[in-house]
C-alpha cells in the first residue's frame, strides 16, 4: 500500500480502525489503575509506595522495550510486531488477574509494559507509512483519540463494573479484548509492508540513535513533551484517583465522575490536536505555535487544580486532560523532521525518555507518600500531593521556556516557511 492523499475507505478499514483499536486497549490499561488502585490496596494490603511500584513497573517495561521496538517496527512493519505483542499482552493480563501478592503483580505489570509497548508506536508508524505528510497530524489525532476513548472506558464504566465484579474479573475482560484486537490486526492490517532492505548492524543502529539523541531540535521538542506527558501519565494512570479522595475529599462515585471528565478531556484533546493544527495553518501559525498554546493552557489549568480554586471541578480536570494532549503534535513534528527510514526509532527514542520519567514520577510519588504517612502522619498527605504536583508543573514550565528559547534561534512562530512546508 502506497501513501495516499485523503482518507480513503481502504485506509480507514485497514489502517485507522485496526490500529485505533490497538491504542484503545492501551488507553484502557494505562488509566485503569486510577480506578482499581483502592480495591487492590484493600485486596492485597499494599502501601502507597507498593502501589506506585505496580504502576511504575508498567512504565518501566514500556521504557525498556522502546529502542528494540523501534528497530523491529522499522524492519518488520507495524502489523507483525503489534499482532505478536498483543498476544503476549493478553496472556500477561491473565497473570495480572491471578496475582496473589505484591511481587507477582509488580512482575506481571512489568511484562505487561512489554506486551503493550507497541499500542501507540505501531499505530504512529502505520500512519506515517500510509498517510501523506499533510494528512499525518489528523490521522494521528484519530488514532490517539481512540486511546482517549479507552481511557474513558476505564473510568465510570469500570467503576460501574466493579459494583458487580472484582478488579481481577475486570482485568480478565480486558485480556479477552486484547486478544480479539490482535486477531483483527492480523486479518485486516496491510500485508504489503516493506521491510528495511539493508542488513541489521548494531553499529548502524547505534549511529541512528546517536543522530536522534545528538540533535538539539529533538531535545527541545522532546523535553517539553516528556515533562508534560509523564506528569499526565503519573496523575491519570494512578494518582488522580487518590488525589480526588484525599485532597478534594470526594467519595467514590464523585471521584469516578471527575476521572471520566479527565479521560474525556484526554480523548477530545487527542482528536482536537490535529484539528487545531489544521486551523492554525489557515491563519499562518505553525505546529510549534499550537504546541506552545497547549503547554500554556496545561500549566495554567494545573496551577488552578493545585490551588484548589474549585476542588473536584470537572471542567478543570477536563481542561487538564485536553490541554496536555495537544502536545501529541510533537510526534508529527519529529517524524517529519527526521528521515522516514528511522521514523520508528525517533518515536521510540522519545518514548524511552517519556516512560523512564513516568516510572520515576509514579514510584517517587508513592515513596514520598509512604514516608510522610509513616513519619509525619496521614493528615499531611494532602500537602504532599499538592507539593509534588507543583514540582511536576514547574518541570513543564522549564520545558516550555527551553522550547521557546530554542525556537527563537531557528523558527519564527507565524512566518517560518520550512515549518509550513513540512508540517
Amino acid at each position: 500500500m502506497k501513501k495516499h492523499s485523503g482518507f480513503t475507505t481502504k485506509l480507514i478499514l485497514t489502517v485507522l480502525i485496526p490500529f485505533s483499536l490497538s491504542y484503545f486497549i492501551g488507553g484502557i490499561y494505562r488509566s485503569i489503575y486510577a480506578v482499581i488502585a483502592l480495591p487492590i490496596q484493600r485486596d492485597l494490603h499494599v502501601s502507597a509506595s507498593q502501589l506506585g511500584l505496580f504502576a511504575a513497573m508498567y512504565a518501566g517495561g514500556l521504557a525498556l522495550t522502546q529502542i528494540p521496538l523501534g528497530i523491529f517496527l522499522d524492519r518488520f512493519g507495524p502489523r507483525k510486531v503489534q499482532m505478536l505483542l498483543f498476544i503476549v499482552a493478553s496472556i500477561t493480563m491473565a497473570g495480572v488477574a491471578l496475582s496473589q501478592n505484591t511481587w507477582q503483580l509488580a512482575i506481571a505489570n512489568g511484562v505487561m509494559g512489554f506486551g503493550l509497548a507497541g499500542c501507540l508506536m505501531a499505530s504512529l508508524k502505520a500512519t506515517s507509512m500510509w498517510f501523506s505528510t499533510d494528512d499525518l497530524p489528523f490521522a494521528n489525532s484519530i488514532v490517539l483519540a481512540a486511546g482517549g476513548i479507552g481511557a474513558i472506558s476505564a473510568t465510570m464504566p469500570s467503576e460501574i463494573f466493579l459494583r458487580f465484579a472484582s478488579w481481577r474479573e475486570l482485568i480478565a475482560v480486558i485480556a479477552i479484548l486484547t486478544f480479539l484486537v490482535a486477531i483483527i490486526i492480523a486479518i485486516f492490517a496491510p500485508r504489503d509492508e516493506k521491510p528495511v532492505k539493508h542488513r541489521f548492524t548494531f553499529k548502524q543502529e547505534l549511529g541512528d540513535l546517536k543522530i536522534i539523541y545528538g540533535d538539539s531540535h529533538f531535545w527541545a521538542v522532546g523535553f517539553l513533551a516528556v515533562m508534560t506527558f509523564a506528569s499526565f501519565i503519573a496523575m491519570q494512570g494512578l494518582w488522580a484517583g487518590p488525589w480526588l479522595h484525599k485532597v478534594a475529599e470526594l467519595n467514590d462515585n464523585a471521584a469516578a465522575r471527575v476521572l471520566l471528565a479527565l479521560s474525556f478531556g484526554f480523548a477530545v484533546g487527542l482528536f482536537a490536536s490535529g484539528v487545531l493544527n489544521n486551523i492554525a495553518r489557515k491563519f499562518n501559525v505553525s505546529s510549534y505555535g499550537v504546541v506552545i498554546f497547549g503547554a500554556c493552557l496545561a500549566i495554567i489549568t494545573e496551577i488552578c487544580i493545585i490551588l484548589q480554586i474549585s476542588p473536584g471541578d470537572k471542567v478543570l480536570w477536563f481542561l487538564f486532560g485536553f490541554s496536555t494532549q495537544i502536545l501529541v503534535i510533537d510526534y508529527a513534528i519529529l517524524n517529519n523532521y527526521f528521515p522516514r527510514e528511522i521514523a520508528g526509532r525517533v518515536i521510540t527514542s522519545l518514548n524511552v525518555l517519556l516512560f523512564l520519567t513516568a516510572f520515576i514520577m509514579q514510584y517517587g510519588f508513592g515513596l514520598i507518600l509512604s514516608w510522610v504517612s509513616s513519619s509525619v502522619g496521614m493528615q499531611s498527605e494532602a500537602i504532599v500531593y499538592r507539593s509534588i504536583f507543583t514540582i511536576l508543573t514547574a518541570l513543564q514550565f522549564i520545558g516550555l521556556l527551553y522550547f521557546v528559547y530554542h525556537l527563537h534561534d531557528r523558527v519564527l512562530l507565524n512566518k517560518d516557511k520550512t515549518v509550513h512546508n513540512n508540517f
